[in-house]
């Protein structure tokens, strides 16, 4: 099936006329602007005021998260100044706690939408964990930050976006997400054939058909097979969920040092 603007631009005006709803729409500019000259004011005033807030995230009407990322670390910077003006009078443990409560929480809350961003995007939240260790290990802000983010056993921003995913497909192949999640994941089917890949293990269907980079890649159903097809067979065999974490984070975090 097409995608069809002109069809999807009528259903959106339709709908906001009988439910007045709001819609936030992102795409390419050129999209934007069918769909706008298309819809008049029932979706132009949404795109030309500030980013929306959606169960806790950022969004604008390219998706590039640019506004997340920059409140974010606005707000993750905030409670990592607060916590260095107590620091001394802190264990190493009590430390940690108060930055995992305040800061990588807040880091790791939906960052799947982070995945496929561009790496300049990436690299503002990275500069908040390494500020966060820089913090717990009372650190100069001019040392090389990957030594202590190793000591800590912390990982990357992309292997943490990547953790995230790979979580989600784990819970959807065996039934324990929700359903608008497990209706995004398909388990491939064993061939009638001995083939090679028949024994490559438990994978996931890829989709069948093409997608943008920029947009479309990112995009849950396009990198949760693409993640999860590449890790180890023994990862993507385990059945139970803590074993699954303890050997994930273990392959992510020799992916980024090693």
């Amino acid at each position: 099936m097409r995608w069809d603007p002109l069809l999807y631009s009528w259903d959106v005006s339709l709908y906001t006329r009988l439910y007045s709803w709001d819609v936030l729409c992102g795409g390419s500019h050129t999209c934007i602007r069918l769909v706008a000259s298309r819809n008049g004011s029932h979706v132009c005033t949404l795109w030309q005021n500030a980013p929306e807030l959606l169960l806790g995230s950022w969004f604008d009407c390219h998706l590039d998260m640019s506004a997340h990322i920059s409140k974010l670390s606005s707000s993750a910077f905030y409670y990592l100044h607060n916590v260095s003006r107590i620091r001394r009078f802190l264990s190493v443990d009590t430390t940690k706690a108060l930055v995992h409560a305040f800061v990588t929480s807040r880091v790791d809350y939906c960052n799947s939408l982070l995945y496929g961003l561009p790496a300049s995007h990436l690299k503002k939240v990275q500069r908040v964990l390494n500020s966060a260790a820089r913090l717990v290990c009372r650190a100069s802000r001019h040392c090389h930050v990957t030594p202590l983010l190793y000591e800590m056993h912390w990982l990357p921003v992309t292997q943490r976006i990547s953790f995230k995913i790979l979580l989600f497909v784990f819970k959807a192949i065996h039934g324990i997400a929700p359903s608008y999640l497990k209706d995004l994941v398909s388990v491939k089917k064993q061939g009638a054939y001995d083939l090679r890949s028949s024994t490559n293990g438990l994978l996931v269907a890829t989709p069948s058909f093409r997608t943008r980079a920029t947009l479309g890649d990112r995009s849950f159903y396009v990198a949760a097979p693409k993640l999860w097809n590449t890790l180890p067979r023994e990862i993507r065999e385990l059945t139970d969920i803590r074993t699954f974490k303890s050997h994930l984070k273990t392959y992510l975090f020799k992916e980024a040092f090693f």
